[in-house]
């Protein structure tokens, strides 16, 4: 599978200062002022944007290599300045954009999300890292997320996955058609 985080856009790329740490694929929310940092589901209402994947970005910190997909990805080591050297280019948040984020991390406690066709999806940080999971899902400590659950859960769209398919793996790139 190619690094593609953003696979129906209409709008340009915009970019803002990396605030901390940012990665291909994170969903980011943009800070007012300038700036951008990881989104944090116990702090932020909405997510703003994701990063794509830029082969050729001239303002790469560091590469790595994704070794699920054996193309290189990129962080964006930011110090939070507007320099232009820590610039992390974004896909601005659009109604009807198809983006590409992943689901949780396994953190070897929480059971894995069970994500079907046209399931609400939302943003959550169980601690191991940010991800994506279904509405209504439960973590091993019984809080549940989404569906009026008491876990902080930000919605970011449907799950667009093949009819009588479920994605129930950890760090699995999940299709979901935004909505704002």
């Amino acid at each position: 599978m190619a690094l593609i985080y953003v696979e129906e856009h209409e709008k340009s790329l915009d970019s803002e200062p990396a605030n901390g740490t940012i990665n291909e694929g994170d969903l980011v929310v943009r800070e007012v002022g300038g700036g951008a940092h990881v989104v944090d589901p116990s702090a932020d209402s909405d997510v703003d944007c994701i990063v794509p994947h830029l082969a050729n970005a001239d303002n790469i910190a560091e590469h790595e290599y994704d070794y699920r997909s054996g193309l290189d990805s990129f962080t964006f080591d930011g110090d939070g300045t507007v320099s232009g050297s820590d610039r992390v280019p974004l896909a601005v948040k659009e109604e009807n954009a198809v983006w590409r984020p992943s689901t949780i991390p396994d953190d070897g406690t929480n059971p894995a999300p069970s994500i079907e066709r046209n399931t609400t999806v939302g943003v959550v940080d169980l601690g191991s890292g940010v991800g994506i999971v279904e509405a209504g899902y439960t973590d091993d400590g019984g809080t549940q997320y989404g569906d009026g659950g008491a876990g902080d859960f930000i919605e970011l769209g449907e799950a667009e996955v093949d009819e009588n398919e479920t994605v129930s793996d950890f760090d699995e790139r999940v299709r979901v058609r935004i909505s704002v």
